[in-house]
């Protein structure tokens, strides 16, 4: 087929329609995942909060843990759309003693489910899985409350 400018533009425009639509369905799918998550289950000893939000195109990712007094800030990764499942995200966490890979999946009520393993760069502990189950919008104190009857 010989090609004409007609025919150049045709190609042209197809081209940037296909990218164009793809990145509104990948901003689509990124939307869903925006806002401050609370983990339901307030006896945690795992992850605490997740704020997740959209940075120009990247989807980002802020994470907190259960400490003592306070919760321990992970700080900010970007996240993946994981691409044959367009409901979850993945993140990896390396924190210098323990890496953590984790997947964030929407569900059907609405919540957020964390997913992952976290694995010591030491050898004498062994991988730990990592769950929870989050919900959008809900809030708690996660600091540790003094218990005054022990003074």
């Amino acid at each position: 087929m010989k090609t004409t400018p007609a025919n150049a533009l045709v190609i042209i425009v197809a081209v940037l329609g296909s990218l164009f639509s793809t990145t509104l369905a990948r901003s689509a799918d990124s939307e869903a995942f925006v806002g401050d998550w609370c983990n339901k289950d307030f006896n945690s000893r795992g992850n605490t909060r997740i704020r997740i939000y959209l940075d120009g195109e990247k989807l980002m990712v802020h994470m907190w843990g259960r400490c003592h007094p306070t919760e321990c800030d992970w700080g900010e990764t970007t996240a993946t759309i994981v691409p044959e499942d367009k409901k979850s995200i993945s993140v990896t966490w390396n924190q210098g003693f323990a890496v953590s890979t984790q997947k964030l999946t929407l569900q059907e009520d609405g919540g957020l489910k964390l997913s992952g393993t976290r694995t010591y760069k030491d050898t004498k502990r062994p991988a730990m899985k990592e769950g929870g189950d989050f919900a959008k919008g809900l809030k708690h104190d996660w600091s540790d409350v003094e218990d005054k009857s022990k003074k």
